[in-house]
């Protein structure tokens, strides 16, 4: 099945915040990706971040911050993800993270929200942005392509963590 969704619906039942709130209920497994991370996002989904991690769900953020554009992912949105003990991983450099999908994991089935909108508050509530939400049974075809994309992502941005924390312990000695 999918649905479009838009930071257009006058009602903000369908837009990217209400969406992504709703797919929060119930998760067993959220991966959040996107090059942007502000603080309003992070803010924004706060209390479902929050019992999410209270109900033991493994959460795993992905954003950017390069050294020349460290605005991309805010400081203070870091900290808010630290001090609720989510994993965070932050691409530094190796290449520009710019994929933005939402995924959650619950009783059997996911749902993947993919399109424009960074974890933001424009990108989640007022930006021109446009999604999808591709939802299914936890190893149909369509799961199978997503955890697919899922490792590589994971496995791609904590080699360029890992690479990063290497060179800056090398140049320390």
């Amino acid at each position: 099945m999918l649905t479009l969704i838009s930071n257009l619906h006058r009602t903000r039942k369908r837009n990217h915040l209400a969406t992504l709130r709703k797919l929060f209920a119930g998760a067993e497994r959220v991966v959040l990706c996107s090059g942007w991370l502000k603080r309003g996002g992070v803010i924004a989904l706060l209390a479902e971040l929050q019992d999410a991690v209270q109900r033991g769900v493994r959460v795993t953020v992905y954003s950017n911050r390069p050294a020349d554009k460290q605005e991309e992912t805010e400081e203070m949105a870091i900290s808010e993800l630290a001090r609720l003990g989510i994993d965070h991983v932050i691409v530094e450099q190796d290449f520009y993270l710019h994929a933005k999908i939402y995924y959650f994991e619950s009783q059997g089935r996911y749902h993947a929200v993919l399109g424009s909108a960074n974890l933001t508050n424009g990108g989640l509530q007022r930006n021109e942005e446009v999604s999808v939400l591709l939802s299914g049974e936890l190893g149909d075809a369509q799961h199978q392509e997503i955890a697919d994309y899922l490792k590589h992502l994971d496995r791609r941005c904590r080699r360029a963590v890992n690479r990063r924390r290497k060179a800056i312990s090398l140049n320390a000695t």
